[in-house]
């Protein structure tokens, strides 16, 4: 191949995985590693809430209609604790406004596992998906 010309498109859904794993505060993160770039805006991640009770994130998937066009997109979801250590009562407060990313942020959520005994009515998400186009 030459390296000339040649377009990879890096996809990933980086932000909310990080927010939920909390690997910006690992120590193999980085210190010269940059944020990693987000589709949603500050304001909308300033809603987030429960974040603190994540154990278990799961890695929302990328929808590949969304990633084969290159889309970038958010959905910030609210849900319930009721103590098992799940998210209940899921629903897409905000978003971006694409259904795909909704219902990936969504599945995501369902997998995610939460601290049991924790009772919460008024916890909130982002997940992100963010398509860099680069040359190589």
């Amino acid at each position: 191949m030459h390296a000339s010309g040649v377009r990879a498109t890096v996809t990933f859904a980086a932000s909310a995985l990080c927010l939920l794993a909390g690997c910006a505060g690992r120590p193999d993160a980085g210190a010269s590693a940059a944020a990693p770039p987000r589709a949603a805006p500050q304001a909308v991640f300033a809603q987030e809430q429960c974040k603190e009770h994540v154990q278990q994130a799961a890695p929302p998937s990328y929808p590949a209609q969304a990633r084969k066009e290159a889309r970038s997109g958010w959905a910030l979801v609210g849900f319930a604790l009721d103590g098992s250590g799940r998210a209940v009562g899921a629903a897409v407060l905000e978003s971006s406004g694409d259904a795909e990313f909704q219902r990936a942020a969504l599945e995501a959520l369902a997998q995610t596992r939460f601290r049991t005994g924790m009772n919460a009515t008024a916890c909130r998400l982002v997940f992100d998906w963010v398509s860099v186009r680069r040359t190589m």
